[in-house]
């Protein structure tokens, strides 16, 4: 029983930090030669569907760990 309780709550920690990590404000690196800022913002609207694509993957997969994190939590 207490190994279960002690899995629960360890597994909600991680959850917190997993989520706090998500939520943060990422810092983008700035170039200051305009070469560099030209050829990074080419760049990333070359990859813009892909990233979509990948980051709609991520979410799905984020909300399903979410809700199989809590059935567990309520077990």
């Amino acid at each position: 029983m207490s190994n279960l309780l002690l899995g629960k709550i360890t597994f909600a920690i991680l959850l917190m930090l997993w989520v706090w990590r998500i939520l943060r404000k990422r810092k983008k690196e700035k170039y200051f030669s305009s070469a560099i800022s030209e050829a990074d913002a080419k760049e990333c609207y070359q990859w813009r569907y892909f990233r979509w694509g990948f980051r709609l993957v991520q979410v799905i997969c984020g909300g399903y760990f979410v809700w199989l994190s809590i059935t567990f939590l309520l077990q």
